[in-house]
């Protein structure tokens, strides 16, 4: 919390901040540089509940997996292990592009002293869309996908429009920045749906009776802003914000595709080895790997991500933000020092552990998962370019970044020699590396800024 944001509760006005202490809080922070800026803003109005949602999601959904796959056994929980697979990819590359949508929008027009919401038509049709495509798509596959329980897929259906009505609620609450909020909706999403689970297992376990939980955690955590919005808070106002996100069903076409090539690259290595001929027990490994390295990229899409935006958007357009452009290069920097060492970490330790947690048959080799770490840790920072460019109004350049990077990544993957996991691996790393260094390279390109009217700007600035 700012020192203006304390005197103003005290003195019982708004959260906001009049344009006075904006001009303030410019003036403060300007010899603290773009990254003390960057980490004051995101220590500030509850980033720490953003932590604590993130972490109770990610129990909730180990209590989910641990409470079918106990009461259904293997047989009766691969259905559900495709459903929440089918709903993890429509959840993290079509519909998280609609909260970053959401939240960008909520921020401009609250910045500029509108308080009204976002238009959510063209996005309702967007989500629509896609419920009606995914389950048609799983109606004709429901046998090799649900064992023949046709019902499940229309259950697909609605886990879209339910996780579509959650991210539209998390983008407001993003937007107007109540971070708190945020927090409780999505840990209450993912405990609902455990809590659910353990109900309907208690009562009858059946695939189809836990098939049918997993749209109401969803549905339920959306359902409280009928209470949250009679609360609303506003959010600091911006002294100069990125040009305004492009329509919206090019946006969600941009960043759509940029997410699925990133979730391809990063979720895609165990498909790639049974195309390649691989044995079983090497696809087995390899999913393993990537399954228990990509477990902190939760916190990412449990909130953090949505967090960075509007400490971005605040940045992308004063004097700090022309600093954050040459700040993505340390980004970058940072990331790769921190996957040197992930990789190191995991080539010294990852084996055993993972032998430990899984089972000896399920240790992979020293450098397999020193390679999947290195490459993971890769898309994390990659992860956070991408919401500064998508700050900058920039967004096209991360498909292109992400574009070259799947072009290089199958290159590898036919050019190189040695066993198919050996291929997939260099390919994983190669790609995830070339994504960073595109994306780079498209912040550091002059940024799409425009001042917000009315909003006062430091002097010397332009």
């Amino acid at each position: 919390m700012t020192s203006s944001e304390g005197r103003g509760r005290a003195q019982g006005r708004p959260a906001s901040e009049s344009q006075s202490d904006v001009t303030a809080e410019i003036a403060d922070s300007s010899g603290i540089g773009p990254f003390g800026s960057f980490s004051r803003g995101l220590r500030t109005r509850g980033t720490q509940w953003m932590l604590v949602g993130a972490a109770a999601a990610a129990v909730g959904a180990y209590l989910f997996q641990l409470i079918g796959a106990r009461s259904l056994g293997q047989v009766g929980y691969a259905p559900i292990s495709a459903l929440w697979t089918i709903q993890y990819l429509i959840v993290s590359v079509v519909l998280y592009p609609v909260e970053t949508y959401v939240t960008h929008r909520t921020l401009l027009r609250h910045a500029a002293g509108d308080p009204r919401p976002p238009p959510l038509a063209r996005i309702w049709g967007w989500i629509a869309g896609i419920a009606l495509v995914a389950t048609v798509v799983c109606w004709i596959v429901r046998r090799q996908l649900f064992l023949g329980l046709a019902d499940v897929a229309f259950v697909v259906g609605l886990v879209t429009l339910a996780f579509g009505a959650f991210m539209i609620v998390r983008g407001r609450l993003a937007g107007t920045e109540r971070f708190k909020a945020y927090g409780l909706v999505t840990a209450c999403e993912s405990l609902a749906r455990a809590a659910l689970a353990a109900c309907v297992v208690w009562i009858a376990p059946t695939t189809r009776g836990v098939a049918w939980v997993m749209p109401f955690g969803a549905l339920g955590a959306a359902g409280l802003w009928l209470t949250l919005k009679r609360r609303p808070r506003e959010p600091r106002a911006a002294r100069a914000v990125a040009s305004s996100p492009r329509r919206p069903a090019r946006f969600l076409v941009l960043t759509t595709g940029a997410n699925g090539i990133l979730q391809l690259l990063l979720a895609g290595g165990p498909l790639v080895l049974v195309f390649l001929g691989a044995p079983p027990e090497d696809v087995s490994i390899l999913f393993v790997t990537l399954a228990a390295a990509r477990t902190p990229l939760l916190f990412f899409f449990s909130g953090l991500l949505s967090r960075l935006l509007p400490t971005f958007l605040r940045l992308a357009g004063s004097e700090e933000g022309r600093a954050l452009t040459r700040t993505s290069s340390w980004i970058a920097l940072g990331t790769g020092g921190v996957a040197l060492l992930g990789g190191l970490a995991a080539a010294a330790i990852g084996s055993p552990l993972l032998g430990a947690l899984f089972g000896r048959s399920f240790a992979p080799e020293w450098w397999v998962a020193a390679g999947v770490t290195t490459g993971v840790l890769l898309a994390t920072g990659s992860m956070v370019l991408n919401q500064l460019l998508i700050a900058q109004g920039s967004e096209d350049r991360s498909l292109i970044a992400w574009g070259v990077a799947l072009a290089v990544s199958a290159a590898t993957l036919m050019s190189t020699g040695g066993t198919p996991t050996t291929r997939v691996v260099i390919a994983f790393v190669v790609g995830e590396a070339v994504a960073l260094l595109g994306l780079v390279v498209g912040a550091r390109r002059p940024p799409l800024v425009s001042a917000l009217p009315g909003v006062a700007r430091p002097a010397g600035t332009s």
